[in-house]
């Protein structure tokens, strides 16, 4: 750092075990004045706002003869505080404030100050990111940090449920997940491991449901992580709508449930109405769109759109073609991929993708659903 021209200033840890001793090892290192105050709105003043404004003052608003600016790159003003050893994460805990940017590396924690212009959502539709998620959840009946886990917290509302959070990577945002009846906290914990690592995937995009694919956990069987955004989930919509613009549900899933297409409309009756996502004895739920009409049972669907269907409910009407001229049933699975059967002169021909008919039996037809929407 010396030998680009900066200046390293060297303390020892052990005598800033007091908040008085970071004050007097700070003030003699950087040779504050006399009038330094020995607290932390006084060291602020005179470390980020005299030392490094000034440097950037004189370093940038340099002029020539004329008067001009000088004609060359603005020079970057910048503290770098290197420790032998540090935890990151908690670090960066500390120091966020709502005029901060704080990001976390490998082996670095970044922090610049960020303006009151930058700081306001552009359009109303930005929610603040680094909510005090403590005061956030203290009002919660009996929460508590979740112990072995950083930035993490359990509550109860009542013995039927157990209520389980933790901060995102980019700890801005607010991961939780709700089980009804028996909780296992070591299925919960591998969930929310697995959705902080991928949640740079899922915050702030599109998606009113996401897949996280590759999820395992010794004795589940589930295969994946789901994750529903807040507009779906509405877990704080009510109490705190702030807190709810923030927060992530996630739930163990299986991948053949989500297609990551979901309206936001078919998220919520899928989240909400289907996946029972707060039971970790759950079965799954196969994604499967369609619309029908039964000419000889005089059954159909409502409405020109395929909608979503229970699996039994596709399988049944898929067997019920048979000998019912003039019907039939039209599916879409979780690629996209749309198919069609239909039961005409005593045979069922479908239409798979591309426009090819492919002529079967009903068992052959319910073979070819199951696989479809299981794949």
């Amino acid at each position: 750092m010396e030998t680009t021209g900066g200046t390293v200033h060297h303390f020892d840890a052990a005598a800033l075990l007091t908040e008085q001793e970071i004050h007097r090892g700070f003030a003699k290192s950087f040779r504050f004045p006399g009038c330094y105050g020995g607290n932390w709105d006084a060291l602020v003043a005179p470390l980020f706002v005299s030392v490094l404004c000034q440097g950037a003052d004189r370093a940038n608003s340099a002029v020539d003869l004329d008067g001009d600016p000088l004609d060359r790159p603005a020079i970057a003003e910048h503290f770098v505080f290197e420790f032998n050893e540090f935890d990151p994460e908690k670090i960066a805990l500390r120091v966020r404030q709502p005029d901060l940017i704080v990001t976390v590396g490998d082996g670095f924690v970044a922090v610049s100050f960020v303006s009151a212009a930058e700081q306001r959502p552009a359009d109303g539709d930005l929610k603040e990111t680094l909510m005090d998620f403590d005061s956030a959840l203290s009002g919660f009946p009996g929460v508590a940090p979740l112990p072995g886990m950083e930035a993490a917290w359990r509550w109860s509302p009542n013995p039927m449920f157990t209520f389980t959070a933790a901060a995102s990577a980019d700890r801005g945002h607010l991961l939780q997940v709700n089980v009804r009846g028996a909780n296992d906290e070591g299925l919960v914990r591998a969930v929310l491991a697995f959705g902080r690592e991928r949640s740079p995937e899922f915050v702030g995009a599109a998606a009113q449901l996401t897949l996280l694919e590759g999820f395992r956990h010794e004795g589940s069987h589930f295969d994946a992580v789901g994750v529903a955004a807040p507009k779906v989930h509405g877990y704080h919509a009510n109490g705190n709508p702030d807190l709810n613009a923030v927060t992530y549900a996630l739930f163990p899933a299986f991948r053949i449930e989500i297609s990551g297409r979901e309206t936001e409309e078919e998220a919520w009756g899928r989240f909400r109405r289907m996946l029972q996502p707060t039971k970790l004895d759950r079965t799954p739920v196969p994604f499967v769109k369609m619309r029908y009409d039964n000419t000889k049972t005089r059954s159909h669907s409502t409405g020109g759109e395929r909608g979503f269907a229970r699996y039994a409910t596709f399988s049944r009407e898929l067997g019920l073609l048979e000998g019912a001229d003039g019907s039939y049933v039209e599916w879409e699975n979780r690629h996209g991929q749309v198919r069609r059967a239909e039961w005409g002169g005593g045979v069922c021909t479908v239409t798979l993708d591309g426009g090819e008919r492919r002529e079967m039996t009903v068992a052959e037809l319910q073979e070819l659903g199951r696989a479809d929407v299981h794949s």
